[in-house]
């Protein structure tokens, strides 16, 4: 498994991720603001209960991605414990459920990043002012998402063929 190998897995998958991240975020825009900055007027209402709304949905985005984690955490060792018994008896089981293990990864991916997105969709809805097209990279969400795509992406591509061989 080479360096240049995981580098380009890595920064390919952060460029997609950035594209679509961008893009969906840029809807969110439009469906909350007029075209002159202004917001639609909805969900804005008392200014206690609207921080105490956004307030809540960033610490679910991060308990999302802490349960992501733990996921992760978790198939790794099933996959390390798998790849590390290597007894020849049940050679192709062992195959299928290393694959299984980086599919595993893929999908808790994007359903963590689906939580994600929709909790930061109900924190838009609140905001009084729109954002700038490339703002959503700086937001703590964008590289919670590229990390647990670049994991999978990085198992995927990087770590299952040198363990199924």
């Amino acid at each position: 498994m080479g360096a240049t190998s995981i580098l380009c897995t890595s920064t390919l998958t952060v460029a997609v991720i950035a594209m679509l991240w961008i893009g969906l975020c840029l809807i969110l825009r439009h469906t909350n603001f007029k075209r002159t900055g202004e917001p639609l007027d909805r969900n804005r209402n008392e200014e206690k209960a609207r921080v105490d709304v956004i307030q809540y949905h960033n610490h679910a985005i991060y308990g999302a991605f802490e349960f992501y984690f733990t996921v992760t955490l978790s198939v790794l060792g099933g996959m390390a414990y798998i790849a590390l018994r290597r007894d020849g008896t049940h050679a192709e089981a062992s195959r299928m459920f290393l694959a299984a293990g980086g599919w595993i990864l893929w999908g808790a991916a994007l359903v963590f990043s689906s939580v994600i997105f929709m909790h930061q969709k109900s924190k838009i809805e609140r905001w009084r002012y729109p954002f700038k097209y490339w703002e959503p990279l700086l937001w703590v969400e964008f590289p919670l998402i590229a990390i647990m795509f670049m994991i999978a992406a990085g198992v995927r591509w990087n770590l299952l063929p040198e363990l199924v061989r």
